[in-house]
């Protein structure tokens, strides 16, 4: 089973909040990974 995992900071103002931004617009995210699974594993727990 393929999964698209996103790993998001609680809040836009948390550690790292710098480390963030999207270089074409400067906007900041609260996306800190994105990871693409195709094992047949349980998805992580938060």
């Amino acid at each position: 089973m393929r999964k698209y995992i996103i790993f998001k900071a609680q809040s836009m103002s948390a550690e790292g909040w710098e480390n963030r931004m999207l270089a074409h617009t400067g906007a900041t995210t609260d996306i800190l990974c994105e990871y693409y699974d195709s094992s047949d594993e349980p998805l992580p727990q938060p």
